[in-house]
């Protein structure tokens, strides 16, 4: 083809590519008007806590324990919004979705390309209970563990995991259950780390100089913070409750007993509920001994609701007939247009990304011991979607492979008759 015709072609692409964005901004700004007029407020249970705590941080600068980044992030926002708690509860709510959708955008781009990145934006500000939960702690965490995702594409080598370490250290100080998936990854680095001194028998070809450097700036930000976190505690909760188990075993109860007319407040009913129905029971492995059949079903309803709630995480739409849409272009693009419909899998330098991303499933066997519910699984949605595009794609190849396998097939039947 000449080559007026491939500058037409690129031309073309650039301008559907810059409407596109448009379109995409568009998309995100009247979700947003329209979430700021169905999400309840006051939001009830932890997000009023949150929103206290983030006055706090405002006023007094003190943290919440469990989660300090989070009462930071919250407290910045009620400063900008002018000291107004309604205002602040809705403002964050939007803030923390376009974050989480740039990042992702940004994320896919890496990893796929850039037309894949702006499905993924547009799909976030599409994930129904992500825009409908009222607690933002967990989109703020997801949004840093797309950000740890991100380090390691860094062009800087040296500072690439170190970074990507720190901001799941971050999420961490988000959410309690991303420390785990932390430790995990930490764990799986010395390992790595271990493995390749004991076979080259020479440090400085495991680890570079400029990479310890980066590794020590790091731990000192990282023990830096949380002795700040620590030694600043917020009076509205100063320590951690020790009854997690014990909470969720209660609210799960009443839920699967509907028993919501009995106990109207089973989280804080906890210990009532917990002394009727696992009586001599003091710990959760205690009640397990001296009560199987309950701690059994609460394992096994969660186990239920984990089906229902993973894939519905990032399959329920706000808007069905745009991903519809969405899905039916990209598949358009990529069978008949030829679109390539991004590299399989276009991994960090370092290869790291497959740990990040099966480290991060931890998240649900704890939902499963504890209690299951859609927004435990935000940390995942980025981790569901690249999953889903993978096999998406993977099963356009083998039917497209497999029709212009028979289409020659056939066509050599008819020059042979």
């Amino acid at each position: 083809m000449s080559r007026k015709f491939w500058l037409k072609l690129a031309r073309s692409q650039a301008v559907l590519w810059r409407l596109s964005v448009i379109i995409s901004v568009v998309i995100a700004i009247s979700t947003a008007i329209n979430l700021s007029k169905k999400l309840p407020y006051p939001p009830g249970m932890d997000q009023d806590r949150y929103l206290e705590n983030g006055q706090s941080f405002a006023e007094h600068f003190v943290f919440m324990w469990r989660t300090p980044i989070y009462s930071a992030w919250m407290g910045t926002i009620y400063l900008l919004c002018g000291k107004s708690v309604e205002t602040t509860f809705f403002a964050e709510k939007i803030a923390a979705v376009a974050l989480l959708s740039l990042l992702v955008c940004w994320l896919g781009w890496k990893i796929f390309d850039k037309w894949i990145g702006l499905l993924m934006a547009v799909w976030v500000w599409n994930c129904k209970y992500l825009l409908l939960e009222t607690n933002g702690s967990h989109t703020l965490a997801a949004s840093l563990f797309v950000l740890s995702l991100l380090c390691l594409y860094l062009p800087a080598d040296f500072a690439r995991t170190a970074l990507a370490v720190l901001m799941l250290f971050l999420s961490g100080m988000c959410r309690l259950e991303m420390r785990v998936v932390a430790a995990l990854v930490a764990g799986y680095l010395l390992v790595r780390y271990f493995g390749a001194w004991m076979r080259d028998d020479r440090v400085k070809k495991v680890i570079g100089r400029r990479e310890i450097v980066a590794w020590v700036v790091v731990t000192f930000i990282a023990v830096g913070l949380y002795a700040l976190f620590m030694t600043r505690v917020s009076a509205l909760e100063p320590s951690i409750p020790g009854h997690a188990f014990r909470q969720n075993f209660a609210a799960n109860y009443v839920e699967r007993k509907g028993l919501s007319d009995k106990y109207p407040d089973a989280w804080r009913q906890n210990p009532v509920i917990w002394n009727e129905v696992l009586p001599g029971a003091t710990t959760p492995i205690d009640a397990l001994i001296k009560h199987p059949v309950e701690v059994i079903g609460h394992f096994y309803w969660n186990l239920k609701l984990f089906i229902r709630a993973l894939p519905a995480n990032v399959l329920a739409f706000y808007h069905p007939l745009l991903m519809l849409l969405l899905f039916g272009l990209w598949a358009w693009a990529y069978w008949v247009a030829g679109g390539s419909g991004g590299p399989v899998l276009n991994l960090d330098p370092q290869k790291l990304l497959p740990a990040w991303l099966a480290a991060i499933l931890v998240l649900i066997p704890i939902t499963i011991v504890l209690r299951v519910a859609a927004r435990y699984y935000q940390q995942l949605i980025v981790v569901e979607m690249i999953a889903l595009l993978m096999i998406a794609r993977a099963t356009m190849m083998y039917l497209k492979k497999a029709w212009l396998t028979d289409k020659v097939e056939a066509r050599g039947v008819e020059v042979f008759q």
